[in-house]
């Protein structure tokens, strides 16, 4: 929840940045890159953790009754591919904001 709360709190930040007019800033390109990787670990720390939990919870089991639960389904696959998604759209957006002040440099 950590990793996804912090991408809800750079997400709102690059909303912000938009709100100013600062579409192709850097700082904006940096902001939805941060959302992108946090959705990544979102998801990574979601799969790693269901095991985790698994084994915590029935850690008290005689030996025999004790789980281990693993899980990797469509639904982090498409979420995985949403990141990477959003992370070259950010690069994309790194590239933009680079030739936005190159273009403001000649005005």
């Amino acid at each position: 929840m950590l990793a996804l709360g912090y991408g809800l709190y750079q997400l709102r930040a690059l909303f912000q940045r938009y709100a100013r007019g600062e579409y192709f800033s850097a700082a904006a390109a940096i902001h939805l890159g941060r959302v992108g990787q946090s959705l990544a670990w979102w998801v990574v720390l979601g799969v790693l953790c269901q095991p985790l939990s698994s084994v915590w919870l029935t850690i008290l089991r005689p030996v025999g009754h004790r789980l281990v639960n693993v899980g990797f389904g469509s639904s982090e696959v498409v979420s995985l591919f949403m990141a990477a998604s959003i992370t070259v759209i950010a690069r994309i957006l790194q590239r933009a904001s680079e030739v936005d002040a190159e273009n403001r440099q000649f005005v």
